[in-house]
């Protein structure tokens, strides 16, 4: 409950943003993840005036993230699959980036590791 407040605040912020000082013009992406035995599946909220979606992903808790999306998605739902199960020690982190017209935006809030 209270991330989805912040998520709201950061949407007004923008907002206002884009009329003040020029703002990019998606809203936020919110992301939720979940593993299962050599999967994790992604979703996350559409965001407004995006054309499509990239995925990237860290491997452990330092790196860097990589882009696992070859082309933008198009649906806010996306399936990775692992090369070692989940809950094996080994744990990944994803954010997402809505496209819009003008570029890449700003990233989603990073998952929790699974």
């Amino acid at each position: 409950m209270k991330n989805s407040r912040c998520w709201a605040l950061l949407a007004i912020v923008c907002m206002l943003a884009t009329i003040l000082i020029g703002c990019k013009e998606v809203t936020p992406v919110v992301l939720e993840a979940s593993g299962q035995l050599r999967q994790i599946s992604l979703s996350w909220t559409e965001s407004k005036n995006a054309v499509g979606y990239n995925v990237y992903r860290r491997t452990g808790s330092t790196g860097s993230f990589v882009k696992v999306t070859g082309t933008p998605l198009v649906k806010t739902v996306y399936a990775d699959a692992i090369p070692s199960p989940a809950g094996d020690g080994v744990f990944y982190y994803y954010y997402i980036t809505a496209i819009s017209k003008k570029g890449e935006e700003v990233p989603s809030n990073t998952s929790s590791p699974l």
